[in-house]
């Protein structure tokens, strides 16, 4: 049982990737619909996968059934519209992933 399982009280509604085609028209492909969650809305400096630092202005504790979310991934939650920043992967002291901390701006 992961360590935030009682936390996980919320609901994100959406997380999807955006293609453009070759016209360049944009397509949301919903690759998640009503995750749970723990949403926190938090400012917290992180780094990206380009190794800037940037502003992170909320964040979603997901259990590990959702390890293919990545950094060209958006999200929806409580009818605001983020993307994704960075994802740091929590484990247990047995060395199993036990949640991850998904970074939103």
């Amino acid at each position: 049982m992961s360590l935030i399982a009682e936390l996980v009280n919320q609901t994100v509604d959406n997380i999807y990737s955006i293609a453009k085609d070759r016209y360049g028209d944009s397509t949301e492909t919903s690759i998640y619909l009503d995750i749970p969650c723990r949403y926190v809305k938090s400012v917290k400096k992180v780094v990206d996968e380009r190794g800037e630092e940037v502003i992170s202005s909320a964040q979603i504790w997901l259990l590990p059934s959702y390890t293919d979310i990545n950094s060209k991934c958006h999200v929806k939650v409580e009818g605001r519209t983020y993307r994704v920043i960075t994802i740091d992967y929590e484990y247990d002291l047995d060395g199993i992933l036990d949640h991850m901390k998904v970074y939103l701006t």
